[in-house]
């Protein structure tokens, strides 16, 4: 059987009506619900990484001449040096969280 290019805008026109049209069961509101409060948080995440990000840099920049002298930026054991892998994990895990799409700012 074929179908016209009309025939098929036509079909679908009517299909997705039926789908509007259709009632939401407590399962799918349920899951949307879910799914709403799921992009809440992790636009709180967001906000939050950020907010950490933004801070670890600032003190960064405040004493970085301090840091300096005493090699705790060359240790790979320092706290510093974690903090900033800390900081660097939690921007990779929110970008893979997001589906790779998005940059944390």
């Amino acid at each position: 059987m074929k179908v016209s290019k009309r025939q098929l805008r036509q079909i679908i026109k009517e299909e997705r009506a039926k789908l509007i049209e259709q009632p939401i069961s407590g399962g799918q509101a349920d899951q949307m619900q879910a799914d709403q409060d799921m992009q809440g948080a992790m636009d709180e995440l967001e906000v939050v990484i950020y907010e950490f990000s933004k801070t670890v840099d600032k003190w960064f920049n405040t004493h970085n001449d301090k840091l300096e002298p005493t090699g705790v930026l060359d240790d790979p054991d320092s706290w510093a040096i974690r903090l900033e892998e800390i900081r660097y994990d939690l921007n990779e895990l929110m970008s893979d969280a997001q589906g790779g799409g998005r940059r944390v700012r």
